[in-house]
């Protein structure tokens, strides 16, 4: 399928989001399309595929003119989509999330559930993907989740598909076998459009390289003939330097949570670990390690079975939400769509609903202390909108993240977890990221994170705690760490002897 978008121009009211913008695709090609977050990608790719209509401009598939007013329209066309934010219903099984609304029918007009099962299951197997049909598909893992929106597409049998940041919830293994499959898909000579932040994914699979900054075109280029500096150059428009800010030497205060031999269920094990004021702590490990069930433990949203907390050196019960909340601990989730956010309500309430209690006095809320919170805080994550009242919906994948930020910080935690705080967020926000952490850790926060890049946390973690299938296997300090060694403990090696 040859692509080509010719002068796309789309407002929302007086806000120009897009301008003027040329974009095309070949036959057989795999085209990266970045910038940062609130370039104009999304939403360029949300008017080819028919969900958003644009005020100016031209689209052409193989050369005749095409008007998408629905994704119906666009996937009669062979153009299929994979969203960032996953689309799916918790409730329903994996086969009915796989053809809900393109249901396959017998004769007698029934859903021919044996047919669906046998292409499922087909599909899937080229994924490297080995699991129950009938199963909830909400009791998956989001990679898992992730993968099966991949499925979809190929349901589809699209020519075009375009991938919005496909990898930002995979495991390295989950990686490896969609590129297995990506590679098939090009030997079937279908085109890729690869929204991606990771800039070794582009320059690994990627033909072509197209840049957009403040939603207009930049350059496009042959991805040989361009380096990863010229991208970030390009994206920023200015030299950015290096990923991570310089990393402030500061003197670790006394502890503020310390955990001892916490368990739950098959999920962890007999795990330990402790941070001090203005320490960052780490936690590496492959999908499923556990790691994200300690942090639920912690906040108390999912409870362990037997273990102890310790605040301050004073021992706590963390039975719920409230619980940590009020220990002074913050979680950003790395669900912000589900879990971080009300997505249809206003930037100002995502930030006053965590913190009723902080603006409100007799059960009266104080407007005007919420509303200077909301941009102070918003200040500081350097948050890129139109105004306090516009919905969380409206904004950017990175954008929301920043949101989530900003209601904790408005909460002044003294424990701020953060799961996978920069995935699907662009290399100057990331930056920008790491700074506010750095900042933060000389007021005497603590942090915990958890990442799935390596690179991430060898650049920012005091301490980094690996686990592997529930157990804890590495404890080291990060000093002049290798990625080597990290990953021996993510594979289920141990290394203990440098931080005890």
């Amino acid at each position: 399928m040859h692509l080509e978008m010719k002068g796309i121009y789309k407002s929302f009211g007086p806000v120009e989001v897009l301008k003027n913008v040329n974009f095309d695709v070949k036959e057989n090609e795999f085209h990266a399309l970045v910038g940062e977050n609130g370039a104009g990608k999304s939403t360029l790719m949300k008017i080819l595929t028919g969900i958003f209509p644009h005020n100016g401009g031209t689209i052409f598939i193989n050369g005749e003119e095409v008007h998408f007013k629905s994704i119906r329209d666009s996937e009669e066309m062979k153009i299929a989509i994979v969203n960032q934010e996953l689309n799916v219903f918790d409730d329903m099984t994996v086969l009915e999330n796989l053809f809900l609304c393109k249901e396959i029918k017998t004769k007698m007009g029934r859903i021919d559930v044996k047919e669906q099962s046998k292409i499922a299951k087909g599909v899937l197997k080229r994924l490297g993907i080995d699991i129950d049909l009938n199963r909830p598909i909400g009791e998956l893992s989001v990679g898992l989740q992730q993968m099966l929106e991949i499925a979809k597409a190929i349901l589809l049998d699209a020519e075009l598909i375009v991938m919005d940041e496909p990898t930002s919830a995979l495991t390295n293994r989950e990686i490896s076998a969609l590129f297995k499959v990506l590679e098939v898909l090009r030997t079937e000579g279908k085109s890729i459009v690869y929204i991606s932040h990771r800039m070794k994914e582009i320059f690994q699979i990627c033909d072509r390289i197209t840049i957009l900054r403040d939603g207009e075109f930049v350059i496009s280029e042959k991805v040989k003939n361009i380096t990863y500096e010229d991208v970030v150059k390009n994206m920023v428009g200015y030299d950015l330097g290096g990923l991570f800010p310089d990393k402030p030497h500061i003197e670790l205060g006394p502890s503020l949570l310390r955990v001892e031999n916490i368990s739950k269920d098959k999920l962890f094990q007999d795990v330990s670990f402790e941070v001090h004021e203005g320490e960052i702590v780490g936690f590496a490990g492959l999908m499923g390690s556990g790691r994200t069930e300690i942090m639920n433990a912690i906040f108390g949203i999912e409870p362990c079975d037997k273990g102890n907390f310790y605040f301050k050196d004073e021992p706590v019960t963390i039975k719920s939400v409230q619980d940590a909340k009020e220990f002074g601990i913050g979680y950003v989730t790395e669900n912000r769509k589900d879990e971080g956010l009300f997505l249809e309500f206003t930037i100002s309430d995502n930030i006053l609903f965590n913190n009723l209690r902080r603006f409100s006095k007799k059960n009266i809320i104080n407007y005007k202390l919420a509303s200077e919170a909301a941009k102070k805080y918003t200040s500081m994550v350097n948050l890129k909108f139109r105004g306090l009242e516009q919905t969380a919906m409206e904004l950017s994948g990175g954008n929301q993240q920043k949101v989530v930020l900003a209601k904790w910080l408005a909460n002044s935690p003294q424990v701020l977890i953060l799961d996978e705080p920069t995935r699907g967020i662009d290399v100057n926000s990331k930056k920008q990221i790491y700074q506010l952490i750095f900042e933060l850790r000389k007021i005497g926060i603590g942090f915990i994170v958890v990442s799935s890049e390596l690179v991430e946390l060898l650049g920012i973690a005091d301490k980094i705690y690996v686990m592997h299938e529930g157990k804890l296997t590495g404890s080291m300090i990060n000093d002049n760490l290798s990625d080597e060694t990290v990953m021996k403990c993510m594979m289920g090696g141990a290394n203990f002897g440098k931080s005890k």
